[in-house]
C-alpha cells in the first residue's frame, strides 16, 4: 500500500471538492460524459476537470468500477475518501 497523497499538492483543495462530488454519486464519475456537469458544479473550466481527474487517477485517489457495458466509471479509493474527508471543511466554500 502506498501513501500516495502524503505529499500535499496545491491541487488538494480542488481535488477534495472534485472527490466529494464523485463520492456523492452512487454511480461514481465517467470522464467525458459527465465532465461538463462536474465543471459547472465546481465552477471551474472544463479543462480543469480533466486535470483534476488525471491527477486523482495517477495518485490512486480513484479506482475503476467495471459494470455493464464497456464504460468504466470511477469511484473513490480509500485514499481518495481520506483526502476528501481531510479537506471537507474548506474555508470560504459552502457545500449547500
Amino acid at each position: 500500500m502506498t501513501n500516495s497523497h502524503a505529499t500535499a499538492s496545491p491541487l488538494d483543495p480542488f481535488l477534495a471538492r472534485f472527490l466529494h462530488e464523485v463520492g456523492a454519486s452512487s454511480d461514481g464519475f465517467q470522464p467525458g460524459a459527465e465532465s461538463k456537469l462536474m465543471a459547472e458544479r465546481l465552477g471551474v473550466p472544463l479543462a480543469f476537470i480533466d486535470a483534476l481527474f488525471t491527477s486523482a487517477r495517477m495518485r490512486g485517489l480513484l479506482k475503476p468500477a467495471y459494470g455493464r457495458g464497456s464504460k468504466i466509471r470511477w469511484q473513490l479509493s480509500p485514499a481518495g475518501s481520506d483526502l476528501a474527508s481531510t479537506h471537507q471543511a474548506e474555508p470560504g466554500r459552502d457545500s449547500g
